[in-house]
């Protein structure tokens, strides 16, 4: 009789633990809307100009973040389900797109024309300093007013 009661209580506790365990086994397939939000954050609506999936009321959104939880429940990374719109898509549809070919112009283009144009000027503002000095020319002699104390007087005031 021992025995059985015995093996009774550890059944009980083996089916107590399983219990449990189910609540985290069901919480690792489960995708938040806060997971689905953030990589809907980073994709614009097909149809909207320039609004985030995350936030747009359209039918199209919505089918978009669905499948976005499809994906992160299959264990898919945030990169990976940015990488599938965008090559479904095309790059139009992410938020930061990658910076390479005409898309690394629009990024490094205007740094180029700034620096450029900082260059230009420098040079342009040294080249009129130094033609100003150049043309710096001394003052023309004043008469000679007759009276040779007046006429130092004059000089050394003109250096």
């Amino acid at each position: 009789m021992f025995k059985n009661i015995q093996k009774s209580f550890v059944l009980f506790f083996a089916l107590f633990a399983l219990l449990f365990a189910f609540p985290a086994f069901a919480q690792t397939d489960d995708v938040s809307d806060d997971d689905v939000n953030r990589v809907a954050h980073e994709l614009f609506c097909p149809t909207c100009e320039s609004m985030p999936v995350d936030v747009c009321p359209t039918e199209v959104c919505s089918d978009w973040r669905e499948e976005i939880r499809r994906q992160l429940e299959s264990g898919a990374t945030d990169e990976e389900v940015l990488a599938f719109f965008a090559s479904r898509y095309g790059t139009g549809v992410l938020a930061n797109p990658p910076a390479r070919g005409l898309g690394s112009f629009f990024w490094i283009g205007p740094i180029v024309v700034v620096l450029a144009g900082l260059f230009i000027f420098g040079r342009q503002m040294n080249r009129l300093q130094q033609e100003s000095a150049e043309k710096a020319v001394e003052p023309a002699a004043a008469p000679s007013s007759g009276d040779p104390y007046r006429d130092r007087i004059e000089k050394e005031l003109r250096q």
